[in-house]
């Protein structure tokens, strides 16, 4: 995990660096609207505000917020499709969202590790260099890779029930969901399957 985060950040913080990232396989999750410019400055102020409830007493203290209900498995929506008109709304939906989902990604990794102390040229260099965002972006190009290989066999079969298509999906989907952080070389958030 060291390798795909900045250098000089602490075990503990790479973790939570990690729950920042995108769940590709939950898509569209909580990703859908787009965020505006002003972002990082109402997290910063909504972190803040938390901190009061909680009882956050130090000043600049941050506590870490994260929403994690949209990783769980009930917010997966492989596993709800029913027809191919379904899966088609889906890979829309899942591909319409990219920017507003990696630019989303970035602040929240901009704010998590400005708080870290990293300047904003080591935070830009590590967005567009970096191991976690390269490898979350290389895993929604595979995954939409992978949804158009489903839609490609559909339009050459024309059959959804018990055709390729079908079968490619049902068999894909439990394995993508069956994931869980205990069983991953990764973290859920990456929506990776560990490998053998």
């Amino acid at each position: 995990m060291k390798a795909l985060t900045p250098e000089g950040l602490r075990p503990k913080d790479q973790h939570r660096l990690f729950e920042t990232g995108i769940n590709v396989v939950g898509l569209p999750g909580m990703y859908s609207v787009r965020m505006d410019t002003r972002a990082a400055d109402m997290e910063d102020l909504q972190a803040g505000l938390a901190g009061l409830i909680r009882g956050g007493s130090s000043k600049g203290s941050h506590p870490d917020l994260s929403d994690s209900l949209w990783r769980t498995q009930s917010r997966h929506q492989l596993g709800k499709i029913r027809s191919y008109e379904d899966f088609h709304k889906l890979q829309t939906d899942i591909g319409e969202l990219e920017e507003s989902v990696f630019d989303q990604q970035d602040n929240q990794v901009r704010l998590f590790l400005r708080r870290k102390g990293y300047s904003s040229r080591e935070i830009d260099t590590y967005l567009e260099q970096g191991g976690m965002p390269t490898l979350i972006r290389a895993t929604y190009r595979n995954y939409m890779s992978f949804l158009e290989t489903i839609s490609r066999s559909y339009m050459e079969d024309r059959v959804w029930n018990e055709g390729r298509a079908f079968w490619m999906l049902d068999h894909h989907a439990k394995k993508l969901l069956a994931t869980t952080p205990a069983k991953s070389w990764a973290t859920p958030s990456m929506g990776v399957v560990k490998a053998g």
